[in-house]
């Protein structure tokens, strides 16, 4: 039988890369505790949008367009972040933002109305714009030249089993105990992830540059990536069929959402769960399948 090497054409296996590189299992389980969790949030989101508006299509979608222009504008400077900053305290920061922004909602009850759905998806997601420059930065401080496709391949696959797994316990759990349930379980898997972040050893960028973060050094940064990308054809390619399947991919993400709300599942939740479950584990197998 072939061992896990097998399971690549190169480099280091998957799970030969789990077993002999704790420092990349400890921030791969944190980031599987925590994006399970997230996405017990997110269909709760969308249930609570479509309580406050009678199952409104517009409402819901904007829960999706909400989270999807927040990730846009805040990223710019969340990605510039991880350059300047410790990686690791970076995710742990965004961590225990999300926890303590969560648990103020709930204790105040604060998810009465469309205006504070659509306020939560928004900071959770730039919470989350933060904690993923940073991961993806901090890798080369943990995983050697060998190891660091490998790694790459497995945090993309591994946000896809995370999808499938929390959107199919979420929702299960909003359909038997409740909207307010689940989001008490995300605040849990928010400090299991932050303790297991405390584990790992420090990273940060090899330069000792300080640069301020402003509005100049955003633009002028932006701009030197645009001029990057438009002078590299291959690179140029694959943004710009980026930006076009994510257009699609919006409307079939939204498509399964409605589905799921009708498809006789039974519970709404359970609906859109499952739906999402099959998004999740079919889109894992696109980063496991194309690493050479």
């Amino acid at each position: 039988m072939p061992g896990p090497r097998a399971w690549t054409m190169s480099g280091v296996g998957y799970i030969e890369l789990l077993r002999r590189n704790s420092s990349f299992r400890r921030l791969f389980i944190a980031n599987e505790i925590s994006f399970i969790g997230d996405w017990f949030t997110v269909i709760a989101l969308f249930i609570l949008a479509g309580e406050a508006t009678d199952n409104s299509p517009l409402a819901i979608a904007g829960v999706m367009a909400s989270r999807s222009f927040a990730l846009a504008l805040v990223t710019p400077f969340t990605g510039m972040l991880a350059d300047r900053y410790s990686r690791k305290g970076l995710m742990l920061g965004a961590n225990i933002a999300s926890l303590v922004i969560l648990v103020f909602v709930l204790a105040l009850d604060l998810l009465g109305s469309l205006t504070s759905v659509y306020v939560l998806a928004v900071v959770m997601v730039a919470a989350r714009a933060v904690f993923d420059p940073a991961e993806y930065a901090y890798l080369p401080n943990i995983c050697d030249d060998q190891e660091l496709l490998t790694a790459n391949a497995l945090a993309s696959g591994g946000w896809s089993v995370a999808l499938g797994l929390g959107s199919a316990i979420g929702g299960l759990t909003i359909s038997i105990y409740g909207i307010q349930t689940a989001l008490w379980i995300d605040t849990v898997t928010f400090v299991a992830a932050a303790l297991v972040i405390m584990t790992l050893p420090p990273g940060g960028p090899d330069t000792t540059e300080r640069k301020s973060v402003t509005p100049r050094v955003v633009v002028e940064e932006i701009a030197a990536g645009w001029r990057y990308i438009l002078s590299s054809p291959p690179l140029r390619r694959v943004v710009f069929a980026k930006g076009l399947w994510a257009s699609g991919g919006g409307a079939q993400v939204f498509l399964l959402i409605l589905i799921g709300m009708e498809a006789g599942f039974g519970e709404v939740a359970a609906g859109i769960g499952i739906l999402f479950m099959a998004r999740g584990f079919g889109s894992g197998f696109g980063p496991i399948a194309g690493r050479p």
